[in-house]
C-alpha cells in the first residue's frame, strides 16, 4: 500500500507483466503523470476505496494523461481506474477479455473508447458517468454489457456496434450504451463527429447539426452559426463567462449550460424554439431575455441561477409548451418574471411600458497614451455587474473582460470612469 503515493515528480509509469498485485493508493497523487503503460497481470479485483491511481495526471504539463493497456493484459480489474477524472485517452490491448465492474467509473476526461474484438464482457458500471464520451466502439466478441455500464454518458451520441448484440437508440438495455445515441453504426468507417479549430465538437448527419461538447479554452463564446441544436449537458460545469446562442439553433438541450457558475452574460437569439429542463440552472447571469420564438421551456430551466427574467411574449400569451415550473426554483418559489418585454440590437432590454430595464455598457475611447477610458451607462436595479471589453492600442488588439464594481458600490446616477492600461 502507498508504494508511490504522492510522487508528484513522476511523468511516466511502466507497470510490467511480472506485477501480480497492486496495493491501495499505490500511485495515488501522482499528479504529473502523462503516460501510464499498464502490462500488469493483476486479475483480482480491487475495491472502490483502493484508489490505486487516484488523481493520476491532474497536473500533467501537457494537460493530457494517456493510459495504454498492453497486449499481455487479459483482465482489467474492477475499480482499477475508478474516478480517474483526468485520464484523457485509454488504449485497450488485444488480449483483454474482461473489463471489470466500475473499471473506468467516473473517468470524465475520456472522449472515446474502442473496445477491441478480444473483449467478451464489460462489467456493471464499467464506464458509468464517463460524461465526456462522445463515441464508443463495441468489439465483435462482446456478448455481455453489464448494468448501467454507460449510464450518465450524456454525450455518447455515436456508437459503433460490431457485436451481435442488438443496440437500439434510446434503449436502456445493454448498459445504456445506445441510450443517448443519435446513430448506431454496424461497421467502421463513417463518422458524423468532428471538432472545429475552435474546439466545438459537432455532430452532423446531414439533417441534424448538433453541438455536442466544447474542448476549447475561450470563455467568451459565440456559437457556430450553422448548428441547429445544443446537446444535453454540452457545456455542463464548464468555465465560460458569456455565450451567444445564434438564431439557427432550435433546441437547447436539458442541462446544456447547467453549473456554469461563471456564466454571467447569456444571449438567446430570436429563432430558438426550445429550452430544455435545467438548461441554465446554477449559472451566474443576473438576467435572461426569452425571445418570442421560444415555444417550449422545460421545468426549472433557470433553477439556482435566480436571474430576473424578461419575456417577449405577454403573460396571457405564454405558450402551452412552457412547463408548469419553467421559471421556478426547486425551493418552490417563482423567479421575478416580466412579460411583453423587448430587446434592441444593442442588447438593451425594455419593459412592456417602454421603461429601460437593462442597459449595456457604453462609451469607450482610448487616450493618447493607450489607456482605455471606459464610461459605464446608468445601471438598472436588476443588474448586479457590468461586463465590458477593453481593447489596447496594439496592431492586433486583444479583448479582455473587465468586471466593474457591484451596483451597490456606487451611485448609478454618476457613472464611474475606469482607467485601464494596455498591459491588462
Amino acid at each position: 500500500d502507498y508504494a508511490f503515493y504522492g510522487c508528484t515528480g513522476l511523468t511516466n509509469i511502466d507497470i510490467p507483466n511480472s506485477v501480480t498485485s497492486i496495493g491501495n493508493y499505490a500511485f495515488s497523487g501522482c499528479t504529473k503523470v502523462q503516460t501510464l503503460n499498464y502490462n500488469g497481470s493483476v486479475t483480482s479485483d480491487v475495491t472502490s476505496s483502493s484508489n490505486v491511481f487516484n488523481n493520476l495526471g491532474t497536473a500533467s504539463a501537457t494537460g493530457k494523461c494517456e493510459v495504454i493497456i498492453g497486449d499481455n493484459v487479459t483482465t482489467i480489474p474492477a475499480y482499477m481506474f475508478n474516478n480517474c477524472q483526468k485520464i484523457t485517452s485509454v488504449t485497450i490491448g488485444n488480449s483483454v477479455s474482461i473489463i471489470g465492474n466500475d473499471a473506468f467509473f467516473g473517468c470524465t476526461g475520456l472522449t472515446n473508447i474502442d473496445i477491441p474484438n478480444s473483449v467478451i464482457s464489460i462489467g456493471d458500471y464499467a464506464f458509468y458517468n464517463c460524461s465526456g464520451l462522445t463515441n464508443v466502439t463495441i468489439g465483435s466478441s462482446v456478448n455481455s454489457i453489464g448494468s448501467s455500464a454507460f449510464y450518465n454518458c450524456y454525450k455518447l451520441v455515436e456508437v459503433y456496434n460490431l457485436s451481435s448484440l442488438e443496440l437500439t437508440i434510446g434503449s436502456t438495455n445493454n448498459g445504456y450504451v445506445a441510450y443517448y445515441a443519435k446513430v448506431v453504426h454496424t461497421s467502421l468507417g463513417t463518422s458524423y463527429l468532428s471538432t472545429t479549430e475552435d474546439g466545438y465538437v459537432i455532430y452532423n448527419d446531414g439533417t441534424d447539426i448538433a453541438l455536442i461538447s466544447y474542448t476549447g479554452n475561450n470563455t467568451d463564446l459565440t456559437l457556430p452559426e450553422n448548428i441547429t441544436q445544443i446537446n444535453q449537458y454540452a457545456f455542463y460545469d464548464m468555465i465560460i463567462t458569456s455565450v451567444v446562442v445564434p438564431g439557427n439553433v432550435k433546441t437547447i438541450g436539458n442541462y446544456a449550460f447547467s453549473d456554469c457558475q461563471s456564466l454571467t452574460n447569456i444571449t438567446i437569439s430570436n429563432g430558438v424554439t426550445s429550452i430544455g429542463a435545467s438548461a441554465f440552472s446554477a449559472c451566474g447571469s443576473p438576467h435572461i431575455f426569452i425571445p418570442s420564438s421560444v415555444i417550449s421551456i422545460g421545468d426549472y430551466a433557470f433553477d439556482h441561477s435566480d436571474p430576473v427574467i424578461y419575456c417577449a411574449v405577454g403573460e396571457a400569451e405564454v405558450p402551452g409548451g412552457w412547463g408548469t415550473y419553467w421559471n421556478y426554483t426547486d425551493r418552490g418559489s417563482a423567479l421575478t418574471t416580466n412579460y411583453g418585454c423587448t430587446r434592441d440590437d444593442a442588447g438593451n432590454i425594455y419593459l412592456a411600458d417602454g421603461t429601460l430595464a437593462v442597459e449595456v455598457a457604453s462609451a469607450m475611447a482610448l487616450n493618447e497614451g493607450g489607456v482605455a477610458r471606459l464610461a459605464v451607462a446608468n445601471l438598472n436595479i436588476d443588474q448586479q455587474y457590468v461586463v465590458a471589453y477593453v481593447k489596447t492600442k496594439e496592431d492586433e488588439p486583444e479583448e479582455q473582460d473587465v468586471i466593474l464594481n457591484k451596483k451597490d458600490d456606487y451611485d448609478t446616477d454618476t457613472p464611474p470612469i475606469i482607467n485601464q492600461t494596455t498591459s491588462v
